[in-house]
C-alpha cells in the first residue's frame, strides 16, 4: 500500500458495488477507463460505435457493451436501458465519447463541424439525461471529459474543437445546478496532451505528422488519466472535487 506525504497509508481505489457507464469506451482513454474501473471492482457498461472493438473490450474486461452513437438519442436510450437491465442499475457516467476533426474555419469543412458539435455536445446531453435517469436515491457521479483546448485556441485548425470543449464547460456548470439537487457530483476533467491516436483526425498531413511526433514525446499515458478518474469516483460522498486539469509537465 502506498503512503501519503504524512506517512498515512493510501488505500487502493475500491469501486466494488459501483455500476458505471463509459461512452466511447472502445479505444484510447475510454478503453483505459473501462480497464481501470473493472480492476477496481466496478461493474461497467460501455457504449461504442464500432461493434468489433466493442465485442473485444467486453470479452477482455468483462464489461457489458452495446453499440450506439451518442449523437443519436434514441439509439443511446435503447442501449443504456439494455445495459442497465444487465447491471441492475447505474450510478456513474463517464462522458468520454467525442470527435476531433481538425481544420481551420476557412476550409469550410461543414460536415466535420456538424459531426463534432453533435458528438461533443449533443452526445453529452443525450448520454447524461438518459443515464442519470437511472441513478437512485444515493446519487451518483457524472464525469465529463473536457480538454485544455477549452482555455484557448492554440492553432486555427483547433477552432471548432476548442469551441465545443469550451461549451462543454458551460454544460457541466448547468448539470451541477440541475443534478446536484439529487446528490449527483458533476466533475469536469481536463486532460492535456494524451497518447490516444487523436491526431488521426487532422486533415493536414504535415500538421498531423508534427503533432503525432509531439504526442509520442510528451503525451501522458491514458492509464494515468484513468487512474485519476477512478480515484475521483472512489472519494467519499462528503468530498466533491468539481474540476481537475491534468497535463504533461511543464504545462
Amino acid at each position: 500500500m502506498a503512503e501519503a506525504a504524512g506517512g498515512a497509508p493510501v488505500p487502493p481505489v475500491d469501486l466494488s458495488g459501483r455500476r458505471i457507464l463509459v461512452t466511447g469506451g472502445t479505444a484510447g482513454a475510454g478503453r483505459a477507463f473501462v480497464e481501470a474501473f473493472r480492476a477496481a471492482g466496478a461493474a461497467v457498461g460501455v457504449l461504442g460505435r464500432d461493434a468489433a472493438r466493442l465485442t473485444e473490450v467486453a470479452d477482455t474486461t468483462g464489461a457489458v457493451g452495446r453499440v450506439a452513437d451518442v449523437s443519436d438519442h434514441d439509439a443511446t436510450a435503447t442501449a443504456v436501458a439494455e445495459i442497465v437491465g444487465v447491471l441492475g442499475g447505474l450510478d456513474g457516467l463517464i462522458n468520454n465519447a467525442g470527435l476531433m476533426l481538425h481544420s481551420p474555419p476557412s476550409k469550410g469543412q461543414h460536415d466535420d463541424w456538424a459531426r463534432m458539435i453533435s458528438a461533443n455536445l449533443l452526445g453529452v446531453m443525450h448520454a447524461t439525461t438518459v443515464a442519470a435517469s437511472y441513478f437512485g436515491d444515493g446519487g451518483g457521479d457524472i464525469i465529463n471529459v473536457g480538454s485544455t483546448a477549452a482555455e484557448r485556441v492554440s492553432r486555427a485548425d483547433f477552432t471548432v474543437y476548442s469551441a465545443s470543449k469550451a461549451a462543454l464547460r458551460r454544460l457541466t456548470e448547468g448539470f451541477r445546478l440541475d443534478y446536484g439537487e439529487r446528490g449527483v457530483r458533476v466533475v469536469l476533467v481536463n486532460p492535456g496532451l494524451l497518447r490516444t491516436g487523436w491526431t488521426a483526425g487532422i486533415r493536414d498531413a504535415a500538421l498531423r505528422e508534427d503533432l503525432a511526433s509531439l504526442t509520442d514525446r510528451r503525451g501522458l499515458p491514458v492509464g494515468l488519466l484513468a487512474s485519476e478518474v477512478a480515484r475521483l469516483l472512489g472519494l467519499p460522498r462528503t468530498v466533491y472535487v468539481q474540476e481537475i486539469t491534468i497535463t504533461p509537465f511543464p504545462a
